[in-house]
């Protein structure tokens, strides 16, 4: 590394002298100017930029003290090493106001002065190679900021985030341009599932190429831990929530059609309820994840909103573990061999926790059926599904259970039965809402009746309802 050094000395045999008799070159040293005075320095300055200036202090037309004072106002970064003959203390006390770097008495010798200079240089050298890393490390953030940034919204839907304080900071870091008040997730997930992950990757691009042409409220979009594109998007708060939902399930149809027109390509969208505090970013998401379990039965390309399959809920969910959670969605969805595969799951996480610990598998357990049993009284379910739950907890509470793994056949019978109990019900009341349905066409044949129309009346989603037609193999058309 070489430095550049401005002499600053009234006089000529000193000022030549200095310039002659170093070995400047040597020592990574330019001289690039030599100046009779301050004035003359300060042009100097503008001219070859400096790294060091070398100054006398007793000078004509501008001293050593002045062109001093101008250099640290002006140019912070040029150092400066004062030579005086003087020792006064004013001299000294000023020296150290405007951050010189050496004060050197005269006569010194030229050793002392390289030495002096030398010293400098190397610090210059540790400076530049701070920048130089600072940059590399800034750039290297900078590059890395998409792979953080979608780390950082993958802890905001899995709850390990949740002050809003701190999300808004993050949000300005990440410019992720969207209101904290008004919101809604939708969860879009390719149908084919046997997709190598450079091809999942590809097919990520295009749902968010479509998303981003198709959807026109502000939004952020990112893949979580599954290969989905998840999709927090700011609706409308001027317009009704009904005319929102129809109008983000249209816009997950218009997605739809495109992906196959486009590359024959199959995708299922889940859409949560709306929501208006970024605090419950996560229940949403488990919403919008719960409305595609619904895929199970409505089949492929089929886009849910979770407010026309369930009632809301009291965040109970946030509270479990995802075999918890997957395991209460199985249920729900009256999913019988997803059921009793995800309660053995559970045991078998319980006794991988608590092993050796009795009393620990008791008091989760406790915990985990109060739970259900509190978001299936939110569903407003049959006192039936869950009585067998509530007299099991109460024997469990008793301490009436000898063995684990009669904990869990029993456990696991009851959720089934509950699970089979869900399921019928469900294909009853299909069969209600269809049934209405028709009804509501044959009284209103001489008016414009359409789909959208009739689904309203019926209080569930255009998709839902042909898909419930489709399922008694019937056509809405006929």
């Amino acid at each position: 590394m070489e430095v550049k050094l401005l002499i600053v000395e009234d006089e000529t045999i000193l000022r030549e002298g200095l310039y002659k008799v170093g070995n400047w070159e040597e020592n990574g040293i330019e001289i690039c100017g030599l100046a009779a005075n301050g004035k003359e320095a300060l042009e100097m300055i503008l001219k070859c930029k400096p790294d060091i200036v070398l100054t006398d202090v007793v000078m004509p037309v501008m001293d050593g003290i002045e062109l001093t004072r101008k250099i640290s106002e002006l140019y912070p970064d040029i150092k400066i090493v004062m030579l005086s003959g003087h020792e006064e203390f004013q001299y000294a006390q000023k020296a150290i106001e405007y951050r010189v770097k050496e004060y050197l008495l005269k006569p010194a010798k030229i050793e002392v002065i390289q030495e002096a200079l030398l010293k400098i240089k190397e610090e210059i050298q540790e400076e530049q190679d701070k920048i130089c890393e600072e940059s590399k490390l800034r750039e290297e953030l900078e590059r890395s900021k998409p792979i953080l940034r979608e780390q950082y919204l993958n802890k905001i839907i899995s709850g390990k985030t949740t002050a809003d304080e701190d999300i808004l900071g993050q949000f300005d870091y990440y410019d992720i341009n969207i209101n904290t008040d008004n919101l809604v997730v939708l969860l879009f997930q390719c149908d084919s599932r046997d997709k190598s992950s450079k091809e999942m990757e590809l097919i990520n691009i295009k749902i968010k190429e479509l998303c981003k042409e198709v959807l026109q409220y502000p939004c952020v979009m990112f893949s979580d831990l599954k290969d989905r594109i998840v999709v927090i998007l700011n609706y409308d708060k001027t317009i009704k929530n009904s005319d929102n939902i129809l109008y983000l399930t249209g816009k997950g149809r218009r997605i739809q059609s495109e992906m196959e027109r486009k590359w024959g390509l199959t995708i299922s969208v889940g859409v949560s309820r709306l929501l208006n505090n970024i605090g419950h970013v996560q229940k949403a998401y488990i919403e919008a994840e719960n409305a595609l379990s619904y895929k199970f039965f409505m089949g492929d390309n089929s886009v849910i909103y979770i407010g026309d399959l369930e009632n809301d809920n009291n965040g109970d969910q946030c509270l479990l573990t995802q075999i918890e959670q997957e395991l209460i969605t199985c249920i729900s969805t009256g999913d019988t061999g997803d059921t009793r595969i995800k309660s053995e799951e559970l045991f078998a996480e319980l006794k991988e926790l608590y092993d050796g610990k009795p009393q620990n598998i008791y008091d989760e357990l406790i915990m985990y059926i109060s739970i259900l049993i509190r978001s299936m009284k939110a569903k407003n379910m049959d006192e039936i599904t869950y009585e067998p739950l509530e007299s099991y907890l109460d024997g469990l509470r008793k301490n009436k259970i000898s063995t684990l793994l009669a904990m869990q056949e029993e456990v696991t019978n009851i959720l089934v039965d509950i699970s089979e109990y869900i399921n019928r019900n469900r294909l009853i009341r299909s069969e209600g809402i269809v049934e209405k349905a028709k009804k509501y066409v044959e009284e209103n044949l001489s008016k414009d009746v359409s789909l959208i129309t009739v689904a309203d009346y019926v209080y569930v989603s255009p998709n839902y309802l042909s898909f419930l037609f489709k399922e008694k193999g019937e056509n809405f058309k006929e």
